[in-house]
């Protein structure tokens, strides 16, 4: 699948619903940029991982300097939100999809996430939300 191609409904779910679980969580701005990059070329790409033979390659996709990038990815792999597998071809980055095992403080609860987007849904006469079920992985 190239990056023109839309990814199948279930990346795009799992996507959106990794986008809004991980704004719950109090990160720094740089982990919040790298999840956000790792997202896009992973689920966004039809794929649960994404080899990434260089750091410099994450560098061009965020702007984040090389160490703080370093610095960023440790923090995610004890956080148990992003791991790295080494494979051919580079090390492999997967966003872990189960948030419930992801060690780090959050900013809200799901629940009150789901309150607010339910309501704002109904506000702006829209359907249910089904990104606010965590999918099947």
């Amino acid at each position: 699948m190239d990056a023109l191609t839309p990814p199948p409904d279930r990346y795009r779910i799992m996507e959106r619903f990794l986008r809004q679980e991980f704004r719950r969580f109090d990160v720094r701005p740089r982990e919040l940029l790298l999840v956000d990059a790792l997202l896009d070329i992973s689920y966004g790409w039809g794929q649960s991982s994404v080899k990434v033979p260089t750091l410099e390659l994450l560098q061009g996709l965020t702007g984040i300097p090389i160490k703080n990038l370093n610095d960023a990815l440790q923090a995610l792999v004890m956080m148990q939100i992003v791991s790295v597998d080494l494979v051919e071809g580079g090390p492999a980055y997967l966003i872990n999809p189960h948030t419930d095992q992801w060690r780090c403080r959050t900013h809200v609860t799901r629940e009150s996430v789901k309150e607010a987007i339910a309501f704002l849904r109904q506000h702006n006469s829209l359907g249910p939300d089904p990104s606010l079920t965590p999918p099947t992985v």
